[in-house]
């Protein structure tokens, strides 16, 4: 039986390197029936050294899929406005059951002579919540006297979702400020883990 683990030629089968040896054919006879199953043979090979083929062009992994890539955007045409001292929700996106790094970026734009003292910028399994920092990471928080009018991008580390059902993330935007208006917008984005 060829060992594939062994980078040595295959002497007990076929020349062809792309067979894949099952053992005694349905006749039982002792000679080993061969199978061929195009590349898989190499593909384990690869897998079992401690590598795995990645994607050789531009396509996505399917939804389900190790790898699947998710974002929601919401962009400044359609940006929230903000209450100061209260938390809102920018986008979110509902989870399939399944383990995720999410991560995410917050705009904050001020106008009218705005100049906020906080921002946050975080993510939330709670609806319009802030929570407590550090949020496993998921959480870019910053008292500064902030330039009036000047707009502020915050982004914050992945954090490490694991759900057993469908479960809605949301992109928290927070701002303390006196004066004038401001508002948010931003992405929120995933990749399914395992």
């Amino acid at each position: 039986m060829y060992d594939l683990k062994s980078t040595a030629a295959d002497t007990d089968g076929p020349t062809d390197d792309n067979s894949v040896l099952f053992g005694a054919d349905n006749q039982g006879a002792a000679t080993p029936k061969p199978y061929s199953f195009g590349g898989i043979k190499a593909w384990i090979k690869s897998f079992l050294t401690g590598h795995l083929p990645g994607e050789t062009s531009n396509g996505n992994a399917a939804a389900g899929e190790l790898g699947e890539y998710i974002e929601s955007e919401v962009l400044s045409g359609a940006a929230v406005a903000l209450t100061t001292n209260t938390a809102a929700n920018v986008t979110s996106y509902t989870f399939p059951a399944g383990d995720y790094e999410i991560s995410g970026a917050v705009v904050f734009s001020p106008s009218g002579g705005a100049a906020p003292t906080f921002l946050a910028a975080t993510t939330n399994t709670a609806s319009a919540a802030l929570p407590t920092a550090p949020n496993k990471g998921a959480y870019n928080g910053l008292t500064l006297a902030f330039t009036a009018n000047q707009a502020q991008v915050m982004s914050f580390a992945p954090r490490r979702h694991s759900f057993a059902a469908n479960t809605t993330v949301y992109l928290i935007a927070y701002g303390t400020f006196s004066a004038g208006a401001l508002s948010a917008y931003g992405i929120l984005k995933a990749r399914r883990a395992r």
